[in-house]
């Protein structure tokens, strides 16, 4: 920036988890977004995680904090130095150590900043005391997606306590040098002459599908599943298509080799009822992959069937399987969801229209009095 910023937010973005993740990647890019604007931006984390790390040599200020539950009287204390170090303004706690950890330091030290938790993910169980914890404490509850937004008022949330803010992925994240490592891995897993290739790049999540579907899928394929290792429950499965596709397990990879996987894909599917809002599927988008996601949580938010990608209703294999096919066999479709799905990822999700939207929710927060 040529000028310094005038008034800049103070805020503590704090997080008990930070490891391999798409919500690590999307920490740190708001982060980095907000510190470059000008914000006094603090994350406080494990030095030991990923994230850590993404934020090193930026204008981020880290603070290394320690978590060991939701009671940490450690970890209280460690927020009530950050803010009082840094007059911080506001607190956007990011996983569920960190949120209960922030309220009960801003009610033990009368402290005085405003809390926001932001969820991510789709809510597996939130029992009711757990709630009403999370609606007394919280200022606001960010959700990344609409999805989880309505599944947070179906499950009893007040949804004046619920602001959607989409999480977005950075363009130059994809300008990257990937020719030598695309080569070894085609040499690697030796598909030099193979046109059909599935990708799946995910924590594992529902994988089962996939490998249900492609059994009742003729064209023959090489199938990655970038990010897990085989494991008992899909080990069966995958026997099964032994005669028909290809299937390989290539565990965690770097991110620079997971952007690289995405160039050798015909298709990229995400089988997950859990996501918040997807960067598998931003990032399939961004490389010029079509992709195919389940139906349900955020994945609607991101993909719009028929017009950027395909939806599949979760546990409809069959339908999934004729999407593939359909996919495989119709290279002008392939082409139209890759330019379609190229505007979802650089702007209609692009990361700075996910900043800005960040900055101006903190700023409201800020100006707004307390409640």
């Amino acid at each position: 920036m040529s000028e310094k910023l005038q008034n800049p937010l103070r805020i503590l973005i704090i997080t008990y988890q930070g490891d391999v993740a798409g919500s690590t990647n999307s920490i740190s890019y708001l982060s980095l977004g907000l510190a470059a604007l000008g914000h006094i931006v603090v994350l406080g984390c494990r030095k030991e995680s990923l994230l850590y790390t993404l934020v090193a040599d930026s204008k981020v200020i880290r603070e290394e904090m320690t978590f060991s539950g939701r009671t940490d009287l450690t970890n209280m204390r460690q927020i009530k130095e950050v803010v009082k170090k840094y007059d911080i303004q506001l607190i956007n706690a990011q996983s569920t150590y960190d949120r209960f950890t922030s309220a009960f330091a801003k009610w033990m030290f009368g402290l005085d900043f405003k809390l926001i938790h932001t969820r991510r993910q789709m809510p597996v169980n939130t029992p009711w005391i757990q709630r009403f914890f999370y609606e007394l404490t919280a200022d606001k509850i960010v959700c990344v997606s609409e999805g989880i937004k309505r599944e947070f008022v179906r499950r009893g949330f007040n949804s004046n306590k619920l602001k959607v803010i989409f999480n977005g992925t950075p363009k130059k994240k994809y300008d990257l040098p990937v020719s030598d490592i695309k080569h070894s891995l085609i040499t690697k897993y030796k598909i030099e002459n193979e046109k059909n290739i599935i990708g799946c790049v995910s924590r594992l999540k529902q994988q089962e599908q996939l490998l249900i579907a492609l059994q009742k899928v003729e064209i023959p394929c090489v199938v990655f599943f970038v990010g897990i290792n085989m494991n008992d429950k899909l080990s069966p499965l995958v026997d099964l298509l032994k005669n028909k596709h290809r299937v390989i397990f290539t565990g965690t990879e770097n991110q620079i080799t997971t952007l690289t996987f995405y160039t050798l894909f015909t298709i990229n599917i995400l089988p997950s009822d859990t996501e918040g809002l997807s960067q598998s599927l931003l990032e399939a988008m961004a490389m010029g992959v079509p992709v195919i996601a389940t139906n349900k949580a955020g994945n609607p938010d991101l993909v719009q069937d028929g017009k950027n990608g395909f939806l599949f209703d979760d546990g409809n294999t069959n339908q999934l399987a004729e999407k593939i096919a359909k996919l495989l066999q119709n290279e002008t479709l392939r082409n139209n969801f890759i330019e379609a799905g190229k505007q979802t990822a650089f702007v209609d999700f692009s990361i700075d229209r996910t900043i800005k939207n960040y900055e101006n929710f903190f700023r409201e927060m800020i100006a707004s009095t307390n409640t």
